[in-house]
């Protein structure tokens, strides 16, 4: 749970009690989330612009990465994309970049260009990340209304398959559940 620059960590579902308590980055920061160093523990990211302060444990204080990627007003999607050509499964999470209908993928939390450039779907979607098929790494998936259009590859094109699900009000999150 995020309180202004608090986050209140639980340790299990149906926790009254914060297991840990830190403060990081600012309250007007928008955060991230994901396993930036394959350590296999999610901890947060906070961007200012196109700056990325990381944390790769959840501690109070100063940073272990800075990083400048894409565009100030670019949508990020976090995702494990390494190893997406290779067949590999990725351990570490980083950033795509969304501007418009095209992505710009970083197999590696490091300031600069991009590792792919792709376009997919349309600039209206909303996107997802996840892994579809259970190989290892992460795809886009996106959504328009209640229509979800999955990709199992980091490429332009059509989707590799459809699914309808929900109501088109609803919000989606995607994520590993069982």
């Amino acid at each position: 749970m995020r309180r202004g620059n608090t986050y209140y960590f639980q340790e299990n579902l149906g926790d009254t009690q914060a297991y840990k308590v830190v403060a990081y980055g600012k309250a007007t920061d928008e955060v991230l989330v994901g396993d930036w160093d394959g350590d296999g523990k999610d901890t947060l990211a906070v961007r200012r612009g196109n700056t990325y302060y990381i944390s790769n444990s959840l501690k109070s204080g100063t940073t272990d990465k800075v990083i400048a990627y894409g565009k100030a007003t670019d949508t990020v999607v976090v995702g494990k994309w390494a190893g997406n050509e290779t067949g590999t499964v990725a351990v570490k999470d980083t950033l795509a970049v969304r501007r418009g209908n095209t992505y710009y993928i970083s197999n590696t939390l490091k300031s600069g260009i991009a590792d792919k450039v792709i376009a997919y779907g349309k600039t209206t979607d909303e996107v997802l990340a996840g892994d579809w098929d259970n190989d290892g790494y992460d795809t886009l998936a996106v959504r328009r209304g209640n229509m979800y259009y999955i990709s199992n590859s980091l490429k332009s094109g059509s989707a590799d398959s459809i699914a309808v699900y929900g109501k088109a009000t609803d919000e989606a999150y995607a994520g590993t559940w069982n």
